[in-house]
């Protein structure tokens, strides 16, 4: 059997037991070599057209650089028509495992959708970079400079999608079609962003329990005060007013065009925060001043020597 052939079948077997082969690929050999090396335009091609990592590790690079040209490129262009490329393998919908997302991926733009069982409403939308990044499928910018970006997940209908600077992956899954509650989008009056806010809170906030919070019973005492006069500011305060009480440092709300934020604090901590502010927003001075001074009683009581720097 040939070296071309050899390869062929490999590859071929490869693709063949894998669930999702785009994902597969891209844990494979990222095939950045000097054109001239190789076969000049077609490393450029499989490169560009992000069929990437299709086969290339299961022989040594040494081995491809050995092949007559014309083989070589054969080669090549035959796994950069074996997969579709990555815009094209994220397009569709796909629903996120928690966090009550749906994304609408077309080529060039990803569109996310707050949705809940009883309300649907547009979220951010961000566009695809055509810059390439090892260990991701796709990233994506929105206006405001947030960087999502797709990785593979176990076959080709879940992904994982990450927001730069969160801790974890959020995993999506493939939709066939828009949930049924989109079909009619939620309308834009206090009583409908009322209705927004706490059924995302009852489907994805974890800790009612934790807090010995009856929700339900929370919103059955807000929702009398909020009528289609209540103006936005004081929907955000009805809506503070809710989860204040939780003191819950991984909740917030933020309303960029009223300049209003909030964000839960554990009760005991906000001291700092009104001694340095004068108010109890998390977000004021406490941010440059106040957290510090919190995280100064770590350092005096558990260091015992400088925190090592890395550039």
């Amino acid at each position: 059997m040939s070296v071309h052939e050899d390869l062929l079948t490999v590859c071929h077997k490869r693709l063949l037991s894998s669930p999702d082969a785009l994902g597969r690929a891209r844990l494979l050999l990222n095939l950045v070599v000097e054109p001239a090396s190789l076969v000049g335009g077609a490393v450029i091609a499989v490169y560009d057209s992000s069929s990437v990592h299709v086969c290339f590790s299961i022989i040594s690079l040494r081995r491809l650089r050995q092949m007559p040209w014309k083989i070589a490129a054969e080669v090549l262009i035959w796994g950069c028509l074996s997969l579709p490329s990555g815009a094209q393998a994220l397009d569709g919908l796909w629903r996120s495992e928690g966090y009550g997302y749906v994304f609408e991926v077309n080529n060039k733009v990803l569109k996310a959708f707050e949705v809940t069982a009883h309300t649907c409403v547009p979220g951010f939308m961000a566009k695809r970079q055509s810059s390439s990044v090892f260990d991701r499928e796709a990233t994506f910018r929105t206006a405001d400079g947030d960087v999502y970006f797709a990785r593979a997940g176990d076959s080709g209908d879940h992904r994982r999608l990450h927001a730069e600077g969160s801790a974890s992956d959020m995993r999506i899954d493939r939709l066939q079609e828009m949930p049924a509650i989109c079909n009619r989008p939620t309308g834009n009056t206090p009583q409908d962003n009322f209705e927004v806010f706490t059924r995302t809170w009852a489907e994805n906030y974890i800790s009612f329990d934790l807090k010995h919070a009856n929700w339900e019973q929370t919103i059955a005492g807000s929702r009398s005060r909020v009528t289609s006069g209540t103006t936005p500011a004081e929907l955000f305060e009805i809506m503070k007013s809710m989860i204040k009480p939780f003191g819950d440092a991984h909740t917030s709300i933020r309303a960029p065009q009223l300049k209003l934020g909030f964000h839960g604090i554990r009760p005991g901590t906000d001291r700092v925060v009104i001694d340095l502010d004068g108010t109890d927003d998390i977000n004021g001075k406490f941010q440059k001043s106040g957290m510090p001074k919190i995280l100064s009683v770590t350092d005096r009581n558990y260091l015992h020597g400088p925190l090592l720097q890395f550039s």
